[in-house]
């Protein structure tokens, strides 16, 4: 069972499969066996009833039901009520403040504009597309360098722990699952002397700050997770984050080194299509919805302090029944993680990421009909209307449009992609955009383009209307031989003139 079910008291998930045979010919002995895969939501008690239930052929009086889409929303509400209780047990509760001492001059402010700032956009009373930036330093230069110093400690002597196989195998390490050592972090709730701290600044400054600038209430937020990273100093610091929401209503980190110790770095925020930096001791908050990622450094040594909030009036549903069903569907349970899914839409129906989720998860059912293949294509074209700057959902688009053998269609979803600032040639071709992966996105966008480009010329009747085709296809293909030549691209330049040379 996936880990959230775990948090539901005297319950558990059951799964059974219905193999049933089917044939239209009654004397055909050959049958094509079918199976269906149901999940149950099963109280302790009636699990008990079934096994002590004599064996027969009628159903047990035992009333089981299907996990309905009210069950996923009742799972959120509960994951969400012990991450609450685990805040306040960790760190306490903020008394009320009236006046909080900042106001707009106190802060760089940027929006990422209207229906951009994730599916709890509407639970945020203020600012909720803002991303605010402290102009003067909120934590002092000795506060940070400790924090640092606790941080590394616990993070040196989690790898040397490792160090010894005999014990990560003891503790049911798996290769696959990285303890947070080796991601180079540590989390602030297992050091003593960083713990004691936050608890303070929660209350003196962090939570004090959201209240002034999003409107929620002090007294009602707690942390679900607080973490300090540490860029280069473990060998990580090339490492960069995908675009991602954060488990939190609102997020808020801290610079804890100085600019200078470092090269690079910084977070990328997606509506932007830029990278913002800060100086150490200075603070960045905004919803946890907005689409971000952390950047990697090329030189020295860069440390954060991250802290994730939640409300405990605002539980988030739209996105906790988004991450069950990721959940359900990392596991192969196809048919819960779509009910979890269809759960979060009902919340909020404009949420990109689920559709793009729910596209997958019909794809990559084993041996989908054309019927799912629709299904899918449909849902990630809605995600990519809901949010267009997902270059993702767009190239997912685009491929199934390419493999349906409509390469015209594709090729207008990514020239609309490639109009886009965040993936022009001079973000592409910048060596000061660190973010690797928004340049995957780029160089497999221009080359499917080119592709299709080729592929709609070579159906093209009318010669003026294909040669409109190749300009901007052969532009393309040479901004990705600048950036990665290779042999198969080579051969495409050399399809793509003799093309233009016939037409």
């Amino acid at each position: 069972c996936a880990s959230p079910f775990r948090l539901l008291p005297a319950h558990v998930i059951l799964k059974f499969t219905n193999r049933a045979s089917h044939c239209e010919d009654e004397d055909v002995l050959q049958q094509e066996e079918k199976s269906t895969d149901y999940f149950f939501l099963v109280s302790t008690n009636e699990l008990r009833a079934l096994s002590q239930a004599p064996a027969r052929h009628e159903k047990p009086g035992v009333h089981i039901d299907l996990l309905t889409k009210e069950e996923s929303l009742s799972l959120g509400q509960r994951v969400h009520d012990e991450e609450c209780q685990t805040g306040f047990q960790n760190y306490g509760r903020t008394s009320a403040v009236q006046n909080a001492p900042w106001s707009d001059d106190d802060f760089v402010s940027r929006s990422v504009g209207q229906h951009n700032a994730g599916p709890d956009e509407t639970d945020i009373h203020d600012n909720s597309d803002v991303i605010f930036q402290s102009k003067e330093p909120l934590i002092s230069n000795e506060d940070c360098q400790a924090l640092i110093d606790e941080a590394r400690n616990a993070i040196t002597t989690g790898l040397e722990l490792l160090k010894d196989e005999d014990l990560a195998d003891k503790e049911g390490r798996r290769k696959n699952d990285p303890t947070n050592s080796e991601l180079g972090e540590a989390r602030v709730s297992t050091l003593p002397q960083a713990s004691e701290w936050l608890t303070k600044e929660l209350q003196r400054t962090f939570f004090p700050i959201l209240q002034n600038r999003f409107g929620v209430r002090a007294n009602q937020l707690t942390l679900h997770d607080a973490l300090i990273i540490g860029y280069g100093y473990f060998g990580n610091g090339a490492r960069s984050q995908p675009v991602h929401r954060d488990s939190s209503l609102l997020s808020l980190n801290v610079a804890l080194s100085p600019r200078s110790d470092y090269t690079g770095g910084g977070t990328y925020f997606e509506a932007l299509g830029q990278q913002l930096h800060q100086e150490q001791g200075h603070l960045t908050c905004h919803a946890g919805g907005i689409m971000h990622a952390g950047t990697g450094i090329s030189q020295g040594e860069r440390w954060v302090l991250v802290l994730f909030v939640l409300d405990e009036s605002r539980p988030q549903l739209a996105r906790r029944c988004h991450f069950l069903g990721m959940d359900a569907q990392r596991n192969g349970q196809m048919d819960l993680a779509q009910t979890h899914y269809q759960a979060s839409l009902g919340v909020q129906p404009t949420n990109h990421l689920v559709y793009k989720d729910l596209g997958r998860c019909y794809h990559n059912q084993q041996q989908p009909d054309n019927n799912l293949l629709l299904q899918a294509r449909r849902c990630l074209a809605k995600s990519a209307q809901l949010y267009p700057l997902d270059g993702e959902a767009v190239l997912g688009v685009a491929n199934m449009l390419a493999q349906a053998r409509r390469p015209r269609a594709a090729l207008r979803r990514l020239d609309t992609l490639l109009s886009l600032p965040s993936f022009s040639d001079g973000q592409f071709l910048s060596p000061e955009t660190a973010w690797l992966p928004l340049k995957s996105f780029g160089w497999e966008a221009r080359v499917l383009a080119v592709q299709c480009a080729l592929q709609t010329c070579a159906f093209q009747n009318n010669p003026e209307q294909a040669l409109a085709f190749l300009p901007i296809a052969k532009q393309r293909l040479e901004t990705c031989l600048k950036v990665s030549p290779s042999p198969y691209l080579e051969s495409m330049m050399q399809s793509l003139q003799n093309m233009m040379i016939e037409k």
